[in-house]
């Protein structure tokens, strides 16, 4: 049974209300997960950082000069604050939950052993040099065919 061009037109309409839909849905999940106290934070990150370049360019002036003893402990504590401020953002928790399930696929890796990456490394060192080698000669072929074209 074949659908007439009104159904036809009603099952569109139906499937672009759906893309709408799915799509408003993304954007009132991405809007739930900020809150007031993650632009709070970001902020802090952000003057955080600012605190970190001007306080490490303040101390670096000749009339202000101060040993890296000094300026090292203040620019680590600024970057310290800001990266706190950022993992405690919703982002930044999802950067945490993105690192630990990364962190466990690497545990499922099968790495090579010490025997197969050697081989592979001299394998790869081999064909560099041949390939270095036929370029070197291809290149002393056309330079002599363009000296003898040329009469130089």
């Amino acid at each position: 049974m074949e659908k007439t061009d009104k159904n036809k037109k009603a099952d569109t309409k139906a499937g672009n209300a759906g893309a709408v839909s799915n799509s408003n849905k993304a954007k009132n999940e991405a809007a739930k997960g900020t809150s007031p106290l993650d632009y709070v934070l970001w902020t802090v990150f952000a003057l955080g950082l600012c605190g970190a370049v001007g306080l490490n360019y303040y101390f670096s002036q000749p009339e202000s000069a101060q040993p890296v003893t000094i300026r090292l402990p203040f620019v680590i504590g600024c970057i310290v604050v800001a990266a706190i401020c950022a993992l405690c953002t919703t982002l930044g928790r999802r950067l945490i939950k993105f690192a630990r399930a990364s962190r466990g696929e690497m545990r499922k890796v099968t790495w090579p052993t010490k025997d197969e990456t050697v081989k592979s490394t001299v394998g790869v060192a081999v064909v560099a040099i041949v390939v270095a080698f036929l370029l070197w000669v291809f290149d002393v072929i056309i330079g002599f065919l363009v000296s003898f074209i040329t009469n130089a």
